[in-house]
């Protein structure tokens, strides 16, 4: 067990230390699936903080493994606009967990928590750790983590913490470079 730990313990750190070698969304993608399945996890999503209009999810969303479904539907049903995540997410910049079992107990009423928990529910997304981040411009996003194993533990939030802040910074320098030479030149230069 304790080796199993150790061994464990080496996969995040070697995780971690891959972020800066990225050079497309793509390996981040790669990493972010990696980094859910060495966790326990189901999906990640990559969002910039949506403006007080924004209504989909979809429209600010940087990268997802959620099903293109849950998305559709999420967005469908207009759940962003009453979202208590996003709510906190314009709050604070200190990382939280959701546990919706916990929010909308079973055989209760209708409701939009219900709504929400049925949703997640049926792609066993229940329980999510969710990562406020910022780039060097200041662009706020939130990187967040889904799956119906047992919230994570405080270490795992810290390490998870890590990831994100990572991840988005990457996203923000990958973005950066995807400029096409003498873009951002002014004339004389």
């Amino acid at each position: 067990m304790e080796n199993q730990e150790k061994s464990l313990a080496r996969d995040k750190l070697a995780l971690l230390k891959s972020i800066s070698t990225l050079a497309t969304q793509y390996d981040i993608v790669r990493l972010l699936k990696k980094i859910t399945e060495v966790y326990g996890l189901r999906a990640f999503l990559v969002t910039r903080m949506p403006g007080a209009t924004s209504h989909a999810l979809q429209s600010t969303s940087v990268i997802s493994s959620w099903p293109a479904d849950l998305m559709a539907r999420y967005d469908q049903a207009s759940l962003m606009g009453s979202s208590s995540v996003l709510a906190q997410l314009r709050a604070s910049t200190v990382p939280f967990t959701v546990d919706l079992t916990e929010r909308a107990p079973a055989g209760t009423g209708g409701g939009r928590d219900v709504d929400v928990l049925a949703l997640f529910t049926a792609y066993s997304m229940e329980r999510f750790a969710v990562f406020p981040v910022a780039n060097a411009e200041g662009e706020r996003g939130a990187v967040s983590f889904y799956g119906d194993r047992p919230l994570p533990s405080e270490q795992e939030m810290l390490e998870l913490s890590m990831v994100s802040i990572h991840v988005f910074d990457r996203l923000y320098q990958i973005g950066r470079t995807g400029q096409k030479p003498g873009e951002g030149l002014t004339e004389r230069e």
